[in-house]
């Protein structure tokens, strides 16, 4: 009898002290490295909101310019400096938002010279897996690249494929994760249509958009389930004068609970498409 009271208190405590583990307050430093489909609407400072909202931090640092490939952000420098001149926990990868599609093979070849970086300095690599256009580009001629041709109807579904194949095979090639925003943008696409998750252009983020991946991010940042988000984030990136209030993304609760599954329908998506490729003793790791 008094060895089954002692076991069960000793179980009571355990499951108290996991629990209080579990709500610990979490610290993350993160370096994003990308260009304006990270600095739009400030997608680090709406993580921060998030994070701030359940009780943790991210401090956070941006490398950014407009249009950057992984190629140019290696050839210019400035990143693998900013990445040495702090210590980081994570740092977040974008490359430019058509060159997966058009050229994955120079999208892996200089993602790896930069994971390399990353790795050496004990953080981790994330991988930031973008969205697909809201439609078919202009820009593209057939006559010079047959391989990305595709019915206009259908080309968002096929670029979304290509972009997650390059982000996918470079994660498996430099053992990286992936935080799935592309697969949260698609699923959102298919089942809300008329959320304005694109921007006037149709290619870079509108505010909700933004918002979505900001929570995506913040699930693979913190390791935590993307339930109980705010419905009110300031929208920082388009403050002009210090002395204005800053503006606001608001959404409707019922859009904001719909956003939350949809994240987690991403992120289990995401934890899928890893397995494949992967052997048992990396799976077992992750």
């Amino acid at each position: 009898m008094k060895q089954s009271f002692v076991a069960g208190l000793f179980a009571i405590v355990l499951v108290c002290v996991g629990a209080a583990h579990a709500g610990q307050p979490k610290t993350v430093r993160v370096l994003f490295i990308g260009n304006s489909y990270t600095y739009y609407h400030d997608l680090p400072a709406l993580i921060d909101q998030i994070a701030e909202s359940k009780g943790h931090k991210l401090l956070w640092k941006m490398q950014t310019p407009g249009g950057r490939t992984f190629e140019k952000h290696w050839t210019e420098g400035k990143a693998v400096k900013k990445l040495h001149a702090e210590k980081w926990d994570v740092v977040v990868m974008q490359n430019q938002s058509f060159q997966g599609v058009i050229d994955p093979a120079n999208m892996i070849e200089f993602g790896l010279k930069l994971t390399g970086e990353i790795n050496k300095a004990k953080a981790k690599p994330l991988l930031f897996m973008t969205w697909a256009y809201k439609t078919k580009p202009k820009r593209i001629d057939p006559a010079k690249h047959p391989h990305i041709e595709a019915p206009a109807a259908t080309y968002p579904q096929f670029m979304q494929k290509k972009l997650a194949d390059a982000y996918y095979e470079l994660a498996k090639q430099s053992n990286s994760q992936v935080a799935p925003v592309g697969y949260a943008w698609e699923i959102a696409r298919q089942r809300f249509p008329d959320w304005p998750l694109h921007g006037k252009d149709g290619a870079h983020p509108g505010p909700v958009g933004s918002y979505l991946a900001a929570m995506v991010f913040y699930a693979k940042l913190f390791d935590d389930a993307p339930t109980g988000m705010p419905l009110k984030l300031e929208n920082r990136w388009k403050r002009k004068k210090k002395k204005q209030p800053l503006p606001l993304i608001e959404l409707p609760e019922a859009q904001v609970r719909a956003m939350e599954k949809i994240t987690a329908e991403a992120i289990e998506r995401g934890k899928q498409r890893m397995k494949q490729g992967r052997s048992a003793e990396v799976q077992a790791k992750e």
